[in-house]
């Protein structure tokens, strides 16, 4: 749970730096899940909506750095991947249909990739 000086600090940022904050958490945490080709390829198709390039993504400790601190990083890492899809939504997508339906499309193509048992909140 973020506090709310760190929500504060979120809701001052435009949506593109909300989303050059929000995806590589994204992209490092659908990796560590599952890290074949398709999975990538379907987390590049994501980040393309968005407007990113899978290589600007790449490195977490940036956004940290970006964030002035390591409380708001660790807030987004604490986040599972769910939460942070749902807040890329709402935060920064409202006004790119496009870019929405492919954050839903993602967070399908998750679920499908989880056994029936298996809750795609724990990840």
């Amino acid at each position: 749970q973020l506090d709310k000086r760190r929500r504060q600090m979120l809701s001052d940022m435009t949506k593109t730096e909300l989303k050059a904050v929000i995806l590589p958490f994204v992209r490092e945490k659908t990796l560590a899940f599952d890290p074949s080709v398709e999975t990538s390829r379907a987390f590049d198709r994501l980040a393309a909506a968005c407007g990113f390039e899978g290589y600007m993504l790449n490195d977490v400790n940036a956004v940290r750095k970006m964030l002035g601190g390591r409380a708001l990083a660790l807030g987004m890492r604490a986040k599972n991947i769910q939460a942070l899809l749902v807040l890329l939504q709402h935060a920064a997508l409202q006004d790119e249909p496009e870019a929405s339906c492919e954050a839903d499309a993602f967070l399908r193509y998750l679920r499908a990739l989880c056994a029936p048992t298996t809750e795609l909140n724990g990840l």
